[in-house]
């Protein structure tokens, strides 16, 4: 019987989370045609966003119903981007061996508020000697800043990712009764 006991125990939650999140965002884009090649038309796009990201996160204990303090976070962020498309070789001026040849170079610049700035570009090729074969390759950099979540978790260290139940053994109830 206390085998049972201990088994029902361990399936049952010991706590409970309660999350906030809000996500909110701006973004304006534009994008058209900019002139003509032999291969097809040139295009740009280009555009800005701006983002914010905030959380909050409390622990119930299961038996007690004590509820800690919520632990908030917060990011934000500006950006710019642009992308250039260009058709060296398309329908009007194919030949043997060379069906389809198009560049692209794009970039975006962050701005974050906590981490700083970064540029990043790309450079692609797509590159058809047949119509019924396509190779790409592309070259490029990319930066992903920490959400808020990731934020909260390394200002809080191990009780966060306690109060997420990411950590194995840890006792969120040291959090709500410290």
């Amino acid at each position: 019987a206390r085998q049972n006991l201990a088994l029902i125990n361990g399936l049952l939650p010991d706590g409970f989370n309660q999350g906030k999140q809000r996500f909110t965002q701006a973004r304006l884009v534009a994008d058209g045609p900019l002139f003509s090649l032999p291969g097809g038309e040139v295009r740009v796009a280009g555009g800005a966003e701006w983002q914010k990201h905030s959380v909050a996160i409390s622990r119930q204990d299961a038996l007690t119903f004590a509820r800690g303090a919520y632990q908030k976070a917060s990011t934000s962020s500006k950006a710019v981007f642009a992308e250039v498309v260009a058709p060296i070789v398309g329908d009007a001026n194919e030949m043997t061996g060379l069906h389809s040849l198009v560049l692209s170079a794009s970039g975006r610049y962050d701005d974050y508020n906590e981490y700083g700035t970064t540029f990043n570009p790309k450079f692609a090729i797509t590159f058809m000697p047949v119509d019924w074969v396509t190779i790409r390759g592309n070259w490029g950099t990319s930066f992903r800043a920490p959400n808020a979540i990731d934020k909260q978790q390394a200002a809080a260290g191990d009780t966060i990712t306690c109060l997420m139940q990411v950590q194995a053994g840890c006792s969120p109830i040291s959090f709500i009764n410290p």
